[in-house]
């Protein structure tokens, strides 16, 4: 074996096809940096032949934690491999992702989810998706759509993660909206307080806004004032609660509790004399993590 202080390089030169006339060639260099070989660093470096959508080199350096760390000239390219080593880590925690915002998680699952399409269905989270697309800026989108086709020359390489080969069915081409949906998804997540509104929404449904007012009183007026403007009320009916049951028991909706905190150092208390500003997001462990 390698004694572990000596610098060790694996060059491994391939072509690998990542869609119609895409080449990647794709070195690996594996350093030591004082621990054992098997906990060693690789690097990966994408050097594009072909491939239209990356215009210079992109280096990818995934340290002992497997955690990616990605350098690259310009922002399309920079978005372009986070969309790549996004879907190498999660293709199959995106997709389901995507299922459950659209409400098509019952194509792979079958009748034991239907009643969660139709919930989240109802709240028609593919058309608000498609409305917050067209309101963004010419920068955002390109952004965006590089990161897309980062994500779809993973899954055009034919690479499968396991759950979709067990399941069957083969994992569709990402989108724009596909990601802006699932931003909308896990802000519906965070309302901490969804099983108040439900009751208090069938409590109104079933006794009525005056009566329902007389009865809870601790509730301010605006709980049961309508949004303005609105031209109908959401495609829904008390029936939904099936479908928000399944959502919590099977995948974890509507579980967490708002905690989160900001934390902000002053530049007098840091060791370099810069402030230092970071978030603590109390979200639901998942794996991967969030």
């Amino acid at each position: 074996g390698f004694d572990k202080r000596f610098i060790v390089f694996i060059i491994v030169v391939g072509i690998f096809n990542l869609g119609q006339s895409s080449n990647f060639f794709v070195i690996l260099r594996a350093q030591n940096l004082d621990v054992p070989i098997i906990q060693t660093v690789l690097m990966l470096v994408l050097y594009n032949v072909i491939y239209a959508g990356l215009s210079s080199p992109v280096e990818i350096v995934r340290d002992i934690y497997a955690i990616p760390h990605i350098s690259a000239e310009n922002s399309r390219d920079l978005f372009l491999a986070q969309g790549f080593v996004t879907a190498q880590d999660r293709l199959w925690q995106m997709d389901l992702t995507r299922r459950i915002a659209l409400g098509r998680t019952s194509e792979i699952f079958g009748h034991q989810t239907v009643e969660m399409d139709y919930f989240f269905r109802a709240f028609e989270i593919d058309k608000l998706a498609k409305k917050i697309y067209g309101y963004m800026d010419d920068e955002t989108k390109s952004e965006l759509l590089a990161f897309c086709d980062g994500v779809n020359s993973y899954i055009n390489s034919g690479k499968k993660p396991i759950e979709s080969l067990i399941l069957r069915y083969k994992i569709e081409p990402w989108s724009p909206t596909d990601t802006i949906s699932i931003h909308l998804l896990y802000a519906l997540d965070l309302s901490i307080n969804m099983d108040e509104e439900i009751f208090m929404y069938q409590a109104l449904k079933v006794l009525g806004e005056q009566k329902a007012k007389s009865i809870f009183k601790d509730f301010r007026e605006k709980t049961f004032t309508g949004v303005k403007g609105a031209k109908k009320p959401m495609n829904t009916d008390s029936d939904f609660m099936t479908g928000y049951r399944i959502s919590k028991r099977m995948f974890g909706f509507f579980s967490g509790y708002g905690a989160s905190n900001g934390w902000v150092v002053d530049g007098t208390k840091s060791e370099n004399g810069k402030p230092m500003l970071a978030n603590d997001p109390h979200l639901r462990l998942r794996i991967p993590s969030v």
